[in-house]
C-alpha cells in the first residue's frame, strides 16, 4: 500500500482545489531525436537502383541507373527550395542495368566518390566526383 504525503493529505481537505496541468513535448523517442521528415521533389525518373548523400559543402549528391537502358547519371541538389535543381541530370557513363550504385564521401577533403558495377555485371568500378562537383 502506498500512504499519501502530509502535503496531499491537507489539499484533499480543502473545499476548493485549481487543476493545473503541466505539459512537456518533446520531439525525442527514448533518447534519440526523432526527425521531422518532408518531402522535397517527388520525380518522374523510372524506379531503379539510386542513392544520396550530403556533400562537406552541403549540397544534396545523387546517383541513379535507368533500369531500361544501364545508364548511369548523377545530380547536384544546392539548394532544395529550388525544384528546377531536381530535374536536371547529368549523363555519366553506361552501367550494368542491374547494378546497383553508391555513394560515399570524405569529409576531409571533400571528395565524393561514385561506386558502381560494370555492364560485365562482375567489375566494381569507382569515379571521383569532386571536381565535376564543385561550383
Amino acid at each position: 500500500m502506498r500512504y499519501l504525503s502530509s502535503a496531499l493529505l491537507e489539499a484533499q481537505k480543502q473545499s476548493q482545489v485549481q487543476p493545473a496541468v503541466r505539459l512537456i513535448v518533446r520531439d525525442y523517442q527514448a533518447l534519440d531525436v526523432r526527425l521531422d521528415w518532408s518531402s522535397l521533389y517527388s520525380g518522374s525518373e523510372p524506379e531503379g537502383p539510386n542513392c544520396a548523400l550530403q556533400a562537406a559543402d552541403g549540397s544534396l549528391v545523387r546517383a541513379r541507373v535507368d533500369p531500361s537502358n544501364g545508364n548511369l547519371y548523377r545530380q547536384r541538389v544546392t539548394d532544395p527550395t529550388q525544384t528546377s535543381q531536381w530535374t536536371s541530370w547529368t549523363y555519366v557513363k553506361s552501367v550494368s542495368d542491374s547494378a546497383q550504385v553508391a555513394l560515399a564521401a570524405d569529409r576531409a577533403d571533400a571528395s565524393v566518390f561514385l561506386l558502381f558495377v560494370d555492364p560485365d555485371n562482375r567489375t566494381i568500378k569507382v569515379g571521383w566526383l569532386h571536381a565535376e562537383l564543385r561550383g
